[in-house]
């Protein structure tokens, strides 16, 4: 799954993902989250809405999706979770 925003989050929301999401964090950048969960509850994406305050379009990614982040990098979505190409 990824996330995704509608404009660029700080480096101070940024930790606080990397707080919230823990183990299930693959990546992120100022306008992409990519993570390891087949469910995600709407309290989490609620709140995380409300910490950045801005909308948090959540994508379900199909195997071999590739996606490439502001750095550069690319990650392809496999049975496993997102793997760094």
């Amino acid at each position: 799954m990824s996330m995704n925003f509608n404009k660029p989050i700080t480096l101070e929301d940024q930790s606080f993902i990397r707080e919230f999401m823990g183990d299930k964090l693959t990546a992120i950048d100022e306008s992409s989250v990519l993570f390891d969960a087949s469910i995600i509850q709407g309290k989490e994406m609620r709140a995380i809405a409300r910490r950045l305050n801005q909308v948090v379009e959540v994508e379900l990614n199909e195997s071999g999706e590739i996606k490439i982040m502001s750095d550069g990098s690319r990650y392809q979505v496999t049975a496993s979770g997102w793997k760094k190409l």
